[in-house]
C-alpha cells in the first residue's frame, strides 16, 4: 500500500508539473519589416528584413526573404528580436509577451531606420544603478542625469542594472511603486533606444519573503519581466553586437540568510551560443552584465572576502560572476570580444585585457545615484561622484569615460 502511494504521489507530481503529459508547444509566427509610416503595422510597399534573428530566449531563428519567421515556444516566454545594426525598435518594443496556452500567435516586429555614417563612427551610453525611490530626491537626481546624458545625443542608452531603490528586502505594493516611479515619469526622458539590464535589487522578495507560500506571481525575476521584458538578449548598432545577461543568482550567505551571487546560468549561455552564430566573427561584440566580471576594486578593498553559497554548496565570492572563464574563455572564443560594461559597485574603473585572444576593455561604469543618494560613493580613500560613461566607438575602437553630471546628494548640500 506505502508502495502505491509512493508511485501515485510521483505521478500526479509529473502529471501536474507538465513533465509527464508536456505543455503544448505554441507555434510562434510574425513578420519584421521597416515601418516607413510608422504605423506599427505591415503595409504594402515596406521593406521587409531579412535575416533578422528572433529568439524566445531558447530557440534562435532568422527571418526568410520575405521578413517572416515562425518558432515553437511556450506560455510565459517572451519573444524578442535581435535588432538588426541599420534599425531599431518602435518605441523600444524589441519584445513581445507569449500569453497564449494554446494555438498559434502572431507576433510582428516593427522597425525603424538608424541614421548611419559611413565612418562606423558613433556615441552611446552606460548609466547603471539609478535606484529610483521615494528617497532623498531620487526621482529628480535621475531626471537631471537623463537631461545630461540627452545633451550628448548619444545613438542609445544601456541601462546597468539596480534600476529601482529596492525589491529584494520590500513589500510587493512598494516595490512596484518604484518600478512604475521610474518607467512612467523617467524612463520617457530618455528620447533615443533605451535597453536595461537587471540588477540585483531589481529582484523581488528574495529577502524580504525567502519561501513564500504560495509564491506570488511577481516573485523573483517575474516583477521585472513584467516592466521590462526579457532578462537577457541581443541587439545590434551600425557593426557591433550586444550582449544583455542577466548575472544575479539566488544563493545564501555564510550564516544562511537568502542572498544573491554573481553567475550567468546555462540557459543563457546556451542561448548566447546560438545567438553567436548569427554574428560574423569580426563583427565586435560588447557583453553587458550588472554584477562585473573582470575588476580591480573586489580586489583593492577586500570585496572578495564578501562571499555566498550557491545552490550546489560551492562557496565563491559574492560580488563577481563566478563562471567568467566559461562566458569568455570558452563562449567568445574566436570571436571579436571588444568591450564589458557592469555596474554594481557604484565606482568607476578601467582595465585593459590584452592577450593572445582578445584585445579588450572591462569597465565598471560608475552610478547615476553615488552613495544611494547621499554623495559620493567613497571606499577606503577614494570616492567616485555620481555619473554615467559616455563611450565613444570609431570603428573597433572603444572609448569610454566617466561624466559627473553635478548633482549634489543630500549630504553635499
Amino acid at each position: 500500500m506505502r508502495k502505491f502511494r509512493v508511485v501515485l504521489t510521483a505521478f500526479l507530481i509529473l502529471f501536474l508539473s507538465g513533465l509527464f503529459f508536456p505543455v503544448a508547444a505554441l507555434d510562434v509566427s510574425g513578420k519584421v519589416f521597416e515601418d516607413a509610416n510608422g504605423n506599427h503595422a505591415y503595409d504594402p510597399g515596406e521593406s521587409p528584413l531579412q535575416n533578422a534573428v528572433v529568439s524566445d530566449g531558447d530557440v534562435v531563428t532568422i527571418t526568410g526573404a520575405a521578413g517572416t519567421y515562425s518558432l515553437k515556444t511556450k506560455a510565459g516566454r517572451i519573444v524578442f528580436i535581435s535588432v538588426p545594426g541599420t534599425h531599431h525598435a518602435a518605441g523600444n518594443k524589441f519584445y513581445r509577451r507569449v500569453d497564449d496556452l494554446s494555438g498559434t500567435a502572431g507576433i510582428d516586429f516593427p522597425l525603424v531606420k538608424n541614421r548611419l555614417n559611413a565612418e562606423k563612427r558613433f556615441t552611446f551610453v552606460f548609466a547603471s544603478d539609478t535606484h529610483v525611490g521615494f528617497i532623498r530626491d531620487a526621482d529628480k537626481g535621475t531626471a537631471k542625469a537623463f537631461a545630461s546624458i540627452m545633451e550628448r545625443h548619444p545613438a542609445f542608452v544601456i541601462h546597468g542594472g539596480d534600476i529601482i531603490l529596492d525589491a529584494l528586502r520590500t513589500d510587493q505594493g512598494l516595490a512596484q511603486k518604484q518600478y512604475e516611479l521610474y518607467l512612467n515619469e523617467l524612463a520617457p526622458l530618455i528620447h533615443a533606444p533605451f535597453y536595461h539590464t537587471i540588477g540585483n535589487h531589481d529582484v523581488f522578495g528574495w529577502i524580504s519573503m525567502p519561501n513564500p507560500r504560495p509564491v506570488p506571481p511577481l516573485y523573483g525575476k517575474k516583477m521585472y519581466e513584467a516592466y521590462f521584458g526579457p532578462r537577457y538578449y541581443s541587439f545590434n548598432y551600425d557593426h557591433c553586437h550586444f550582449v544583455v545577461l542577466d548575472s544575479v543568482a539566488r544563493g545564501k550567505l555564510l550564516n544562511g540568510e537568502i542572498s544573491y551571487f554573481g553567475f550567468v546560468d546555462h540557459a543563457q549561455l546556451n542561448w548566447l551560443r546560438k545567438d553567436l552564430k548569427h554574428i560574423d566573427r569580426s563583427q565586435p561584440v560588447v557583453i553587458v552584465t550588472h554584477i562585473p566580471t573582470v575588476n580591480a576594486l573586489a580586489s583593492v578593498y577586500g570585496l572578495k572576502r564578501e562571499l555566498a553559497v550557491t545552490p550546489a554548496g560551492d562557496t565563491v565570492p559574492k560580488h563577481q560572476i563566478m563562471n567568467f572563464a566559461e562566458l569568455f574563455g570558452e563562449i567568445l572564443r574566436g570571436y571579436n570580444f571588444k568591450l564589458a560594461l557592469a555596474g554594481h559597485y557604484h565606482t568607476y574603473e578601467m582595465i585593459h585585457w590584452k592577450t593572445n585572444l582578445y584585445d579588450a576593455l572591462f569597465v565598471v561604469g560608475g552610478s547615476v545615484c553615488g552613495e544611494w543618494w547621499k554623495g559620493d560613493h567613497a571606499i577606503g580613500y577614494e570616492s567616485w561622484p555620481e555619473g554615467y560613461t559616455l563611450i565613444e566607438v570609431d570603428g573597433e575602437r572603444f572609448m569610454p569615460s566617466h561624466i559627473s553630471y553635478g548633482w549634489k546628494g543630500e549630504n553635499e548640500r
